[in-house]
């Protein structure tokens, strides 16, 4: 789902974002990161590093929700709106989805 160019940088760690059981605020888009879509994906570059990142549709969808305002359930039922899934499965797809972004350094706490 999640295609990296280069290895992860050194930003907040995802951990603040993925705690079990609990109703967290959805970490929001880093606005200098560029998006281009191209045939249902994504390519995501971030111009501090210079890494690109190319995601599938269902990564692109939750990139397109981490924005102010939004909870980490609110992307899972998202998830299992748009594709055929139940809510703990995509609930634990959007928190790697969320962890991989993180680590990546493309959101703000």
């Amino acid at each position: 789902m999640f295609k990296t160019s280069q290895e992860p940088s050194a930003y907040p760690t995802v951990n603040a974002w993925t705690i079990p059981g609990t109703a967290i605020p959805c970490p929001t888009r880093r606005r200098d990161v560029v998006k281009k879509t191209l045939d249902g994906e994504a390519i995501l570059y971030d111009p501090i590093n210079g890494s690109t990142f190319r995601l599938n549709q269902s990564a692109l969808n939750v990139w397109m929700g981490c924005h102010p305002g939004r909870q980490l359930d609110d992307l899972a039922r998202d998830v299992c709106q748009q594709y055929d899934v139940d809510e703990s499965t995509a609930h634990d797809d959007v928190q790697q989805m969320i962890a991989l972004f993180a680590n990546h350094g493309l959101l703000t706490p």
